[in-house]
């Protein structure tokens, strides 16, 4: 979970923070920072919430919902809602940056997809993942990191089996990762921002 987001949150921001080079759209760059910080946000509830339960726990135990892990469907299903929302809204931000070069007209994003194919497939396909009613199959339908803006398949389709207690906590540890490698994203942006942009070219 999250290795698309780490990519391509990655692969954008070495074009412009490496080199402090200077975007076109301050303000765009600034929505991507609120956007990014809310999914990052986000990412900690999923894997600090109900991820991680083992079904014992006194709060799951008759329940309105039924069995424990149906009340843990219940409310992970809702925590990946949130998170699958922020994280479209953050990919849709990405859509605005692009060089002010003089030279390049088209988005970071651009350059990674064909810019009407993700978007739509953002908008109307993009899940980070849900749980299959009754089952603890996850299904996930993300971006395909294989780069190439000339593809109009650009999702990627997974399926995570949460059955088991250990599976659901390698899930965890392995979301805590990413969100680190985010967070240290936003860090990057963040310094980047109160580098180069003033606080009118924001208002």
């Amino acid at each position: 979970m999250l290795k698309d987001i780490t990519k391509i949150t990655q692969t954008i921001f070495d074009q412009f923070i490496n080199e402090n080079k200077l975007l076109k759209a301050p303000k765009a760059l600034y929505d991507t920072y609120r956007a990014l910080k809310v999914a990052i946000d986000y990412s900690k509830l999923v894997s600090e919430h109900y991820l991680a339960l083992d079904f014992t726990e006194e709060y799951l135990q008759d329940s309105s919902w039924g069995e424990p892990s149906d009340k843990w469907r219940e409310f992970f299903n809702k925590d990946l809602e949130l998170l699958n929302k922020s994280i479209k809204e953050y990919l849709q931000t990405l859509s605005y940056l692009c060089l002010d070069d003089g030279k390049t007209s088209s988005s970071f994003m651009t350059e990674l997809y064909n810019c009407k194919t993700s978007y739509s497939f953002i908008r109307d396909e993009y899940n980070i993942g849900f749980v299959e009613p009754c089952g603890f199959m996850m299904i996930s339908q993300i971006l395909d990191t294989n780069f190439d803006n000339e593809k109009y398949h650009i999702g990627k389709f997974i399926k995570t089996d949460l059955t088991s207690y250990e599976q659901r906590v390698e899930l965890q540890m392995s979301l805590q990762k990413k969100t680190v490698i985010l967070q240290n994203s936003l860090n990057d942006l963040k310094t980047y921002i109160l580098k180069n942009i003033r606080l009118e070219e924001l208002l």
